[in-house]
């Protein structure tokens, strides 16, 4: 996956780098802007400071984690800097979902359409779905979970088609 790859290689070490993209002329450049731009003390000390205190504002929300109730999508403490995220408040033991079936006639014979990567038979693997977003399998089953048809009125317009 190119777009997660070309990025990740702004995170490598200039020692690893250098060696393929620089002759030893500008990395000795390099070095030498290094030295003179040291991080000084004081600097050093604000970081840490800060990062103590993001750790003991983050007690509370690993606390939450933990817990056997948590809260989702919360925030911890009077100025809100640190919090908890979650896309769904709970994950059920049953799955329900929406099957999409059509025939010619009322009588049938009825084929279930099968979606790309929305939920279906229990024996089927899990797809593979980077980089793509298949954004009809995932409202299909967020429409599922929120337990009838009424609650997704989207879904009317696709049956009609």
């Amino acid at each position: 996956n190119w777009l997660t790859a070309v990025p990740a290689v702004a995170c490598l070490n200039d020692d690893f780098l250098g060696p393929l993209f620089f002759s030893s002329h500008w990395r000795d450049k390099a070095a030498e802007a290094a030295a003179l731009t040291s991080t000084g003390k004081s600097r050093t000390l604000v970081s840490m400071i800060f990062g103590v205190f993001i750790a003991y504002l983050s007690i509370p929300v690993v606390k939450n984690l933990t817990s056997k109730k948590q809260l989702m999508n919360a925030s911890f403490g009077p100025l809100r800097l640190v919090n908890t995220y979650g896309a769904f408040g709970q994950v059920d033991e049953e799955r329900n979902e929406f099957i999409i079936s059509a025939a010619c006639s009322v009588d049938g014979p009825w084929k279930e359409f099968e979606f790309k990567v929305k939920p279906g038979k229990v024996t089927r693997r899990p797809r593979f779905l980077s980089p793509f977003h298949f954004r009809l399998d995932w409202q299909m089953w967020i429409a599922s979970s929120m337990g009838c048809v009424d609650r997704s009125p989207w879904l009317y317009a696709l049956l009609l088609r």
